[in-house]
């Protein structure tokens, strides 16, 4: 999805605007705001997603940066691992569940 982006963000023009905010506008006229340091755009997509937006990675890599470094932890190798780190308990054949009061 990044490497997607980052063929896309081709098709935008990012210009430092101080701080840590980008002026990016885009071959349709767009124009979105991005601030790298609290990880928003203008378009919203980053704040909803997690995943830096084509604005954004437009930004990310005009100062150097390496955008795959801005995608939200939750998805994560590690964040997967613990996801995933707890036993399952198996579910026993319906003949052997415990017989339980019926409802009248």
């Amino acid at each position: 999805m990044i490497e997607k982006m980052k063929n896309d963000k081709r098709a935008c023009i990012s210009t430092y605007a101080g701080g840590s905010k980008f002026e990016v506008r885009d071959m349709h006229g767009g124009q979105n705001v991005v601030d790298i340091n609290m990880k928003t755009c203008s378009c919203r997509r980053w704040e909803l997603t997690g995943i830096p937006c084509v604005h954004a990675v437009s930004a990310i890599v005009s100062c150097g940066r390496i955008p795959e470094d801005y995608v939200h932890n939750c998805y994560s190798i590690e964040t997967l691992k613990k996801a995933y780190s707890f036993i399952i308990n198996l579910v026993r054949e319906q003949t052997e569940w415990p017989e339980t009061e019926k409802a009248e």
